[in-house]
């Protein structure tokens, strides 16, 4: 996607996951940054931040975080009827994780909890 004026900024541990998993993680970063880039910023310019740390020894945190305009005050990711929220939610379950979003002040911030699955296996290197 070609976006000028707006920025991805990618901060990662060196991780191993399945590649299976490693193109779940990819097409929901692609989803959330997509998103971010069409509705957060009604100047077309700004940065978006892609996270992904450990929150200890068994758990991945995915952080995509904006500085748009945020959330609408009503906004229910229960009740919405979008696909890309859909999306987002399919994909997390599929992770084993549960969505949030939250009003970053200023922009918004998602964030979802992951369980790696690594072993010996074919493996891919997210970083």
């Amino acid at each position: 996607m070609s976006a000028p004026g707006l920025t991805v900024t990618c901060d990662s541990v060196d991780i191993e996951v399945f590649t299976d998993q490693a193109v779940t993680i990819g097409l929901f970063v692609n989803e959330l940054v997509t998103n971010a880039f069409k509705y957060a910023f009604a100047d077309e310019q700004g940065n978006v931040t892609v996270r992904i740390s450990f929150t200890d020894e068994q758990h991945l945190h995915l952080v995509v975080s904006d500085e748009g305009r945020g959330l609408p005050s009503n906004f229910d990711p229960m009740s919405q009827n979008s696909l890309g929220v859909r999306l987002i939610a399919s994909l997390s379950r599929q992770l084993g994780g549960e969505p949030k979003w939250e009003n970053a002040n200023p922009g918004t911030r998602f964030m979802l909890d992951i369980v790696p699955a690594s072993n010996h296996r074919i493996l891919s290197r997210l970083y």
